[in-house]
């Protein structure tokens, strides 16, 4: 597939990101890991970069993977991007509020553990006495829950929006893939919890967030799906392209159980389609 003329490539965004950062090439070689010569390589898009590797080099310079992968929007043949001039709120800023006990089950849950973590030792981050903390949730376990239906009802709301904001196959899933990771940008700790703890729900809720999870995923993949056959044949299945796309996002933990476990695909294969 012929990549379009002029566009952006993930070696290209890699060196602006770095300039930006103001870190020098071999800088940066050292702290992924790599030598100045293969980090010049990555920059020039003449060696493939896996989605782990991506990953290091998005932490050392400060800002996300899905960041040096995404292009944006498609542009109009009158040179502006659609919709600009419409209000978009799945960029907007989270409508997310935590209430203290959450807030502090959060934190509690983020640095020991939620296996680690006490109603107590959440008691004691919220200011509260443990009785304070039951008046306001019955149990760890219940907290866990909140945190990721607040979670999947934010998500939700702007996936579906970030969807209808797209004008091809292409937009949509890059608007979604954007909206994610925007979302876990602004919830940086939560994004981590929701990541870890997903096993340590209990039945029903393991089920009834997994068929929310699904539900978010599905999305995904119908747009997923059609940006693939818009592009004429891409090297990779539906499933394997939303699941790069999400792992790029920071949330693989919308990935279903039984395709989560796959390999973690080259990014040039998501780029390929990310960047048509």
């Amino acid at each position: 597939m012929t990549e379009t003329s002029g566009a952006p490539t993930v070696g290209a965004a890699i060196r602006l990101a770095r300039q930006a950062a103001g870190v020098t090439l071999r800088d940066l070689a050292s702290t992924v890991g790599v030598s100045a010569g293969t980090m010049s390589a990555i920059e020039n898009d003449k060696v493939g970069v896996s989605i782990a590797r991506l990953s290091q080099i998005a932490s050392a310079l400060g800002t996300e993977t899905a960041h040096l992968v995404m292009q944006p929007p498609s542009v109009s043949s009158a040179g502006t991007p659609p919709s600009l001039d419409r209000p978009r709120p799945w960029r907007a800023s989270s409508t997310i509020r935590l209430d203290n006990v959450t807030a502090a089950a959060v934190t509690v849950f983020h640095e020991a553990g939620y296996h680690g973590a006490t109603m107590r030792a959440i008691a004691a981050t919220a200011q509260l006495s443990v009785a304070g903390v039951y008046h306001h949730h019955r149990s760890k376990h219940s907290i866990l829950v909140s945190v990721y239906d607040l979670l999947l009802d934010e998500l939700q709301a702007r996936v579906a929006a970030a969807a209808e904001d797209g004008a091809t196959p292409h937009d949509r899933v890059v608007n979604v893939v954007e909206a994610m990771s925007t979302f876990r940008e602004q919830h940086p700790e939560l994004a981590r919890v929701a990541d870890s703890e997903l096993r340590s729900l209990d039945e029903p809720e393991s089920g009834r967030i997994a068929a929310r999870c699904r539900g978010v995923y599905d999305t995904l993949r119908v747009h997923a799906d059609e940006a693939l056959n818009a592009t004429g044949g891409a090297p990779l299945s539906a499933d394997e392209f939303s699941a790069a796309v999400l792992r790029l996002a920071g949330v693989s933990w919308l990935i279903p159980p039984e395709i989560r476990g796959g390999s973690t695909l080259p990014v040039t294969l998501a780029e390929a389609v990310l960047r048509r």
